[in-house]
């Protein structure tokens, strides 16, 4: 097994570490941080999580600049929500008190209370300031 130094500098040889410019250059970095990942998380060398890391943190500030998103509405992402997960409006009731309140939540006419937040967050196993 190569030492970590080893590992990161062999990797910055194939990979050199630089500022991401492009979509091009962006595409790359993906494709070999993908690539040096695809051999499991369990089996990277310390030199290689380093790499990894380093790399990951360029692509992030390439990405935050030129990618844009728009964070979902509380309905916006309930509705996502139901549809990955295959519920219809009546598997929502319970945790809603009913299918009217589902109803309009969905609609736009009542908002969700702290208590379906918290019911919701559960269910889905999300974070609850995700619904705020």
């Amino acid at each position: 097994m190569q030492a970590p130094v080893d590992d990161f500098v062999a990797l910055v040889r194939q990979f050199p570490l630089r500022r991401i410019r492009t979509k091009r250059e962006n595409r790359q970095a993906l494709n070999f941080f993908q690539k040096i990942l695809s051999v499991g998380e369990e089996n990277l060398s310390q030199g290689e999580i380093d790499f990894l890391q380093v790399l990951g943190a360029l692509i992030t500030q390439f990405e935050s600049k030129h990618y844009t998103f728009e964070k979902p509405t509380p309905i916006e992402l309930l509705k996502f929500l139901m549809e990955e997960h295959g519920l219809t409006q009546n598997d929502l009731a319970g945790d809603f008190g009913g299918q009217a309140t589902v109803s309009l939540v969905l609609s736009g006419k009542r908002e969700m209370t702290k208590a379906h937040i918290e019911r919701l967050s559960k269910r889905f196993h999300v974070s609850p300031s995700l619904f705020f």
